[in-house]
């Protein structure tokens, strides 16, 4: 439903409530512009397309979300939260002066995936890139099928919120270490329980150089790959 309001953004409502029908208090929303691709770009990260971001919102203690955005703006809301899941809504936010209530929306149970990544002498590894995978899409590249992505902090630690449940692998890359794909293992839905996952990494050898095409003009941007041959087999581009 639209009302009119005084003010020149627009006004966008809603409420979050869980399977039970309850209020979910300190959700978070977080609007981006229709540019952004990423599965899961409701929790901030170093990795986040800084650029598609319009705002975030935590709800009250009733699960409302009262938002005011640029109006006549296509917008996707990314809306979860740390043990519930994510929910995706497109809109198009209202003219100005005008508020939109959206129908609430229901968050299903997950949980908030953390852990450590560490080196085999059991001390901290910053800044590796983590990514999640549903175990039955996972393959030995790093592709664009993860659910969720994140970096290791400085000690070492990360943070993966509203995980729904199911069958997973994590992928861990850093310059100086091997590259890893964990064994598959399972997330259990929990409300207020953090389900607790640690990886250990070899170290690696660190290689550089220009990538260039083929009048010799540097190329920027390139994905570039290190694969063992029997990698190969199979084996598609991401």
């Amino acid at each position: 439903a639209s009302t009119p309001h005084q003010s020149n953004d627009a006004l966008v409502q809603l409420i979050v409530v869980d399977e039970g029908g309850m209020p979910v208090p300190d959700a978070r929303m977080v609007v981006r512009s229709r540019g952004g691709n990423q599965p899961n770009q409701l929790w901030s990260s170093p990795l986040d397309q800084t650029n598609t971001l319009v705002s975030v919102f935590q709800s009250d203690q009733d699960g409302l979300f009262s938002a005011q955005l640029p109006p006549d703006q296509k917008v996707v809301l990314f809306v979860g939260s740390r043990f519930l899941g994510m929910k995706k809504l497109p809109i198009t936010t209202p003219k100005a002066g005008i508020t939109l209530e959206l129908q609430p929306v229901t968050l299903k149970p997950a949980n908030c995936l953390v852990g450590d990544i560490l080196d085999r002498r059991g001390l901290p590894v910053s800044d590796a890139v983590i990514f999640l995978q549903r175990a039955n899409k996972a393959n030995s590249f790093l592709t664009r099928s993860f659910e969720h992505r994140t970096v290791s902090g400085k000690e070492g630690g990360y943070e993966l919120p509203s995980v729904s449940p199911g069958d997973y692998v994590l992928q861990v890359a850093h310059p100086q270490f091997e590259r890893l794909i964990s064994t598959p293992f399972r997330v259990e839905a929990s409300r207020n329980v953090e389900q607790q996952k640690n990886v250990q990494l070899s170290r690696g050898l660190a290689v550089a150089g220009i990538f260039e095409d083929s009048a010799g003009a540097p190329v920027s941007g390139a994905s570039i790959w290190a694969l063992d041959p029997s990698e190969l087999s199979g084996a598609s581009s991401p």
